[in-house]
């Protein structure tokens, strides 16, 4: 194949580092993608995750766990001593038709239930969440606290269903157990209901939180949110929590990531074209693959006529045996060359493979034999020339004669044609 230009490889090659250097270039410029993810997940630790809130509660002693499977699933989740604890923060992934059932059979064990956002939970107790419209703070949106505490304006809160739905529960509510006790926990300025906790027949509990922002890390990190969230999870007042009786049971917190696209059946392909497609490096890394391709193709496609291939024939066996006979013939030896020639000749036709030192004399009579043995005047006369060479003072020229004219009674006179015995 006719070869491609230099100048072809040198613009690939420009354009393969155009594209790292702008790929290097959107890495360092572009904003972290944890930064801009809504999700109030436990596994992210950007502004808006949860990891904060994990940390915490582990740095308490309390027994955190990643659930990332159907929720249906938590028939498996084996029983504990202390409270058991579902946590669900404001999911990006709806329910399944099955799942709620699922959390009903969860509390009607005397497990417990936490919702913060909008889930689909509240609405089996007859409540919605209701975002608030508003566009700067107001003094009546700030969370009512004993103290003055550095907290952001609310910005969801909890308010009754609906009168059509109110006294008509979902379907896929009748498994949860029903309500017996209603207290509301956090309020605004105002008086909306921010947090509420419910008291089930089953003797579970379910804390219902509107507002899950102050569960992020930014609030949890810039202002004093966790002073007011950590006291609604735990069994004992947060400045007590240093001096607990190491026999008091602590509860565990299954927090439900599921349901923020991060379950366990994903697999490192999808994983790895998902971090392709959606960071700068990524996008990069396909650019110049794509270019490779094209690169592969270019080189694929012949521009010319094809090189010619020169064509090397074998040599024949008088090839061989000429560029062998002219290198015994510089050893100066020729005398010897033409005896060790002749008797290479008699070991070949022989039968067994034991014969007599080879002497000039002993090789004469030999040839005598095989000329009374050959069938071809050819080869009877190629028999005496090659007599003729071994009585005659040895030169160039007879070395010569004395190879091709062995490798000539060799063709005519193999084993499965004549045999003669030395």
């Amino acid at each position: 194949m006719a070869r491609r230009p230099d100048s072809f490889a040198a613009i690939v090659a420009t354009f393969a580092l155009a594209v790292v250097g702008v790929a290097i270039a959107g890495v360092l410029a572009a904003p972290d993608p944890l930064m801009t993810d809504p999700r109030r997940s436990t596994r992210l630790t950007g502004p808006n995750g949860a990891s904060g809130l994990a940390e915490a509660l582990a740095a308490l002693g309390v027994t955190v766990k990643d659930w990332e499977l159907p929720l249906f699933r938590l028939d498996t989740v084996a029983a504990s001593d202390g409270e058991q604890w579902l946590a669900i923060l404001e999911p990006t992934v709806g329910f399944a038709e099955a799942e709620v059932p699922a959390i009903g059979r969860w509390l009607a064990r005397g497990n417990h239930v936490f919702a913060a956002g909008s889930t689909d939970i509240e609405r089996c107790f007859g409540l919605r969440i209701l975002p608030l419209v508003t566009t700067t703070p107001r003094p009546d949106r700030a969370l009512r606290t004993a103290d003055s505490l550095n907290l952001h304006s609310v910005r969801n809160v909890l308010r009754p269903a609906r009168p059509s739905t109110l006294n008509r529960r979902p379907a896929d509510c009748d498994h949860v157990p029903r309500a017996v006790d209603r207290s509301v926990v956090l309020t605004t300025v105002a008086g909306d209901t921010v947090a509420m906790r419910l008291t089930l027949d089953s003797g579970a509990s379910v804390l219902l939180l509107a507002d899950s922002h102050f569960l992020s890390n930014e609030d949890l990190k810039e202002t004093d949110a966790a002073l007011v969230m950590l006291p609604l999870l735990l069994p004992f007042p947060l400045p007590l929590s240093l001096s607990l009786p190491l026999s008091l049971p602590l509860p565990s917190f299954l927090f439900d990531n599921f349901h923020h696209a991060f379950g366990s059946q994903g697999s490192l392909p999808a994983a790895t074209m998902a971090w392709m497609l959606r960071t700068p490096l990524g996008w990069a890394m396909l650019q110049l693959a794509f270019v490779g391709l094209l690169l592969v193709g270019a080189r694929a496609v012949r521009f010319g006529p094809a090189i010619e291939v020169v064509h090397r024939e074998r040599r024949s066996p008088l090839d061989h045996v000429d560029a062998l006979a002219t290198g015994l013939a510089r050893s100066r030896q020729d005398n010897t060359v033409i005896v060790l020639l002749v008797d290479g000749l008699r070991r070949r036709l022989g039968r067994s493979g034991s014969v007599d030192r080879a002497t000039p004399e002993r090789l004469a009579v030999w040839l005598d034999t095989l000329k009374l043995a050959t069938r071809t005047d050819a080869a009877r006369d190629a028999v005496e020339r090659l007599k003729t060479a071994l009585n005659r003072p040895g030169d160039a020229s007879h070395v010569l004669t004395a190879a091709r004219t062995v490798e000539e009674l060799w063709l005519a006179l193999q084993p499965k044609t004549i045999s003669a015995q030395s």
